[in-house]
């Protein structure tokens, strides 16, 4: 049995109410990766730098998120459950850096 998330019918709805993430690039080898494609509105992911690693969970929901990369070899990952109910932003500034949100977390306009 599909998931509703996964069908297209879902996947058609979020890019009508653009409930993807907007995400502007520059560099070489950077990686977004989704484990299930997260509820998502008014976000954006910027990076500029290379080798760069934006992991999500599923089940995650991002409200006006930005988040922020200026360097090589940085890791986001948020774990499962990840929320941002209100908006956030994720600034990495510099080489090698990890920042980490384990599973269930919940965030109010940080």
């Amino acid at each position: 049995m599909r998931h509703f998330r996964n069908s297209l019918v879902y996947k058609l709805r979020n890019k009508i109410l653009r409930r993807v993430f907007v995400s502007h690039q520059i560099g070489k080898g950077n990686e977004i990766g989704f484990s299930m494609q997260p509820f998502v509105r008014a976000s954006t992911i910027d990076i500029k730098g290379d080798k760069n690693i934006v992991a999500i969970g599923s089940n995650c929901l991002f409200n006006n998120v930005k988040i922020i990369i200026r360097g090589n070899g940085n890791t986001i990952r948020m774990g499962d459950g990840t929320k941002f109910n209100r908006s956030g932003e994720i600034w990495i500034v510099g080489d090698n850096c990890l920042f980490e949100l384990k599973e269930h977390v919940g965030i109010e306009s940080a």
